[in-house]
């Protein structure tokens, strides 16, 4: 449930949209507090770290502007509807990314549309600064250490795959199509060299410009046949000649001969 707070200097307007936002909205919505004045909903901003939404008055008393709040807050952390009684400010609003802009007397199908805008945008927010989250420890090798495995979001839940489990993975231009020992396939919008950059260089080898594969999944290479490796599930893959002579020298170092 989005924590949300109220900033509006009439008391009837703060009142009616506290209503509104209680009786019909409870299940998306709570609201943690109102404010008269920019001051106080700073206040508030400092004292709840927990606060996505801000309903914004534009005409505050004694002449402040509640662009005036802009400053104290985070793109990445909150989102802004504008309730006014003036549409002039209108193209200054969007230029501030807010969520919407309301005109007082606020009509109810208007504040639930707005309401849906805010909670897709704050999810979308949320994924995204996840995602990021998972990239950069990545690329750090702190999630490799942690937890050695990729996650990966598929609709609204993110699904966490071993390296171990990974068999291969297969460049689609802007995509990867990942590959896993139980036969599952992810598609997912990254390109294959970020895989190659944020994955264990010495788990995962790049065969060829379009293929990431597992190390411990090959079961054997054969160099006089066109190069190709031969991965868990029965999957051939060509290694490409300009990688040939290192992928070999990769292979053999952990290779013992048999008798």
């Amino acid at each position: 449930m989005l924590k949300a707070i109220i900033v509006e200097d009439e008391p009837t307007a703060q009142e009616v949209l506290t209503d509104l936002l209680s009786i019909y909205i409870k299940d998306k919505i709570e609201v943690v507090g109102t404010c008269f004045t920019i001051e106080s909903a700073i206040d508030l901003l400092y004292k709840r770290p927990d606060i996505q939404l801000i309903f914004l008055d534009i005409q505050l008393g004694e002449g402040r502007s509640g662009f005036e709040l802009f400053k104290y807050l985070s793109p990445d952390k909150h989102s802004v509807i504008f309730t006014t009684a003036f549409e002039k400010h209108a193209i200054h609003a969007l230029k501030l990314n807010a969520i919407d802009y309301l005109i007082k007397p606020i009509h109810f199908p208007d504040l639930i549309l707005a309401v849906n805008k805010a909670i897709d945008s704050i999810k979308f927010k949320a994924n995204y600064s996840y995602l990021e989250t998972i990239y950069h420890e990545l690329r750090n090798h702190n999630l490799d250490l942690k937890f050695n495995k990729l996650a990966i979001l598929k609709g609204e839940e993110y699904i966490f795959i071993p390296f171990s489990r990974i068999n291969y993975l297969e460049g689609d231009g802007n995509y990867t199509k990942i590959y896993t020992l139980d036969g599952e396939s992810f598609h997912t919008p990254k390109t294959l060299k970020t895989y190659e950059d944020i994955l264990p260089k010495d788990l995962f080898y790049r065969i060829h410009k379009s293929y990431l594969i597992n190390l411990n999944c090959i079961k054997k290479y054969n160099r006089t046949d066109g190069n190709m490796v031969c991965l868990q599930n029965n999957i051939s893959l060509s290694v490409s000649k300009r990688k040939a002579e290192d992928f070999l020298r990769t292979i053999q170092s952990g290779v013992t001969d048999s008798d």
